[in-house]
């Protein structure tokens, strides 16, 4: 596989920068999003936000973001809900589900019980005309132009634009001060080398031994590396520039 050289790394870098400050730069707020905010400042039970994928990481976080500015929150995995997690849903919950496509058999399995339920649904979705974009009472477009992905298909403009989305209501009902975001990064990364290294570091250490790192600079097995990344001149890794980078705008 031929090695990009430094002028075309940086220039694909910077291509996807913009191209993501353009999408979440374009997203639009309109009355659904008012109804958004007041059902969410009138809510006398908890907000249940939940999506599959990587929609459901960015779940995740809002879920955590929601309860660090004290609104109560639950986080709940679409394919967990129709296997008995629902029965964490009370009365006076309100549900906001996120997805790019609107269609995935967990969100089209979960949605019937949900609005059985009579409980409020806020979709946060990149398509419209979607089955969840629909069957929602209140619907937040967040399409994008086009994902940061040379074909096109791993989800990194859509869930962007689907946590901006969803801190701008937090905001409102709860003014932020400070945003802290985590990002992780999986061994299979660095390639099949690295996933390699981790499952013979992995046997070593439950045989009660050690083994020398040689693709990370320190041990992976059992273990995070607080680096993702090479550090730029500023002292930030490329992906911590990235997260500042999509979410300025």
């Amino acid at each position: 596989m031929a090695q990009n050289s430094k002028a075309e790394i940086l220039q694909v870098a910077q291509e996807s920068i913009l191209l993501q400050a353009r999408s979440v730069s374009a997203l639009t707020v309109n009355e659904e999003f008012v109804k958004a905010i007041e059902a969410i400042r009138n809510c006398a039970g908890s907000v249940v936000v939940s999506g599959i994928g990587k929609s459901a990481i960015i779940a995740q976080k809002i879920t955590a973001t929601f309860n660090s500015t004290g609104t109560y929150a639950k986080y709940m995995h679409a394919a967990d809900a129709i296997h008995g997690d629902l029965g964490m849903i009370t009365a006076n919950d309100i549900l906001l589900i996120l997805s790019k496509s609107g269609s995935s058999p967990e969100i089209k399995a979960m949605l019937p019980i949900l609005k059985s339920y009579g409980n409020i649904i806020i979709a946060i979705c990149g398509t419209k005309g979607s089955y969840l974009a629909e069957n929602a009472a209140i619907f937040l477009d967040t399409t994008v132009e086009k994902e940061a992905c040379p074909n096109n298909l791993a989800p990194t403009t859509s869930t962007t634009a689907q946590m901006v989305m969803a801190l701008k209501p937090i905001h409102d009902a709860a003014t932020i001060k400070r945003i802290v975001v985590s990002t992780y990064q999986s061994v299979s990364g660095a390639g099949k080398e690295a996933m390699a290294e981790l499952e013979q570091q992995s046997r070593v250490n439950l045989a009660g031994s050690t083994a020398a790192p040689e693709v990370f600079k320190k041990s992976i097995s059992f273990n995070l590396i607080p680096q993702i990344d090479s550090f730029t001149e500023s002292g930030y890794t490329k992906e911590e520039l990235k997260m500042i980078n999509e979410t300025k705008k």
